[in-house]
């Protein structure tokens, strides 16, 4: 969530003065435009501050506009409209899920890749579908290689590396969570507890 947060000040602090120019240039509906972006990252990232994230609602609610928005802008000033689709590619795996975050991206490219054709020439569309499709592969390729660690890493924090078993760790948590549930809804609860003769034998062989 303070990923979210971050996302929302580089968005305030880059894209805020283009909107400000924006409305100073006449470009009203791109001033507009913009400035909602902007606003709604803010509660967006307000929300998440304190401890409220919705992903599904950011998937088909803050991702639509943005993407719409780019799309608009795109339209209005072509190459200066599509540059700001990079960073877009990027945010939305800030934000969002990682499967969600494909979903939106793939509506985001194509959105942009034939909007780049039409209203740009073709040396220069040739390059933007490129580095676009370039840029959203690496995001993939970070993004899983990023979910993959941490999963490796709560694996080692949950496990013994000897027998794979779940250790200590995740002993506290289990009781933890039982003792939540007994006093939410009285679910009853039993303990088992064994007593193994030369365990540190066994521990030092096997692990524990």
């Amino acid at each position: 969530m303070k990923t979210i947060v971050g996302v929302a000040v580089v968005v305030f602090v880059f894209l805020m003065p283009f909107s400000l120019y924006n409305f100073f240039q006449g470009r009203y509906i791109l001033g507009t435009g913009s400035l909602s972006v902007v606003l709604l990252m803010a509660i967006n990232a307000w929300n998440c501050w304190h401890g409220r994230y919705y992903p599904f609602l950011i998937l088909v609610g803050l991702a639509p506009i943005i993407i719409i928005f780019l799309g608009f802008t795109i339209y209005q000033q072509g190459l200066i409209g599509l540059l700001w689709c990079y960073p877009a590619v990027i945010s939305f795996y800030f934000m969002l899920p990682e499967r969600y975050a494909w979903g939106a991206n793939i509506v985001l490219l194509a959105m942009s890749l034939p909007m780049s054709w039409l209203f740009l020439d073709a040396e220069l569309a040739s390059r933007a579908t490129a580095t676009l499709l370039c840029v959203s592969a690496f995001a993939v390729i970070f993004v899983r290689v990023i979910s993959l660690q941490q999963h490796e890493l709560h694996d080692l924090a949950m496990t013994d590396s000897l027998t794979g078993l779940s250790n200590r760790v995740q002993l506290h948590d289990s009781l933890e969570q039982a003792v939540q549930m007994f006093e939410r809804h009285a679910v009853p609860m039993t303990l088992i507890s064994l007593d193994l003769d030369n365990f540190k034998k066994i521990n030092d062989t096997l692990g524990h």
